[in-house]
């Protein structure tokens, strides 16, 4: 195990993206959190969010591109961002 990553509320998607360096994660309680993925040896205390982006709508689905730093992601409310 690498490391983990802890977060607030339940996920319903997740994407790597950045050339694998961080996690993308939709979340159940409307935000969208980018989190740097920890390097080995793994760190003593869980990474935090390196970004947050409140969404208007439950996050349904996360689409990346490890190879790139953009996500999209669609919500219950039809709304897709990126």
């Amino acid at each position: 195990e690498a490391g983990k990553v802890e977060t607030p509320a339940a996920i319903t998607g997740l994407a790597l993206v950045t050339n694998g360096t961080q996690l993308a994660t939709a979340e159940e309680d409307k935000n969208l959190r980018v989190w740097a993925l920890p390097t080995m040896p793994a760190p003593a205390e869980a990474p935090k969010p390196v970004a947050e982006i409140k969404l208007k709508g439950e996050p349904t689905y996360l689409a990346g591109n490890p190879a790139s730093k953009y996500v999209a992601v669609a919500d219950k409310t039809n709304n897709v961002s990126v």
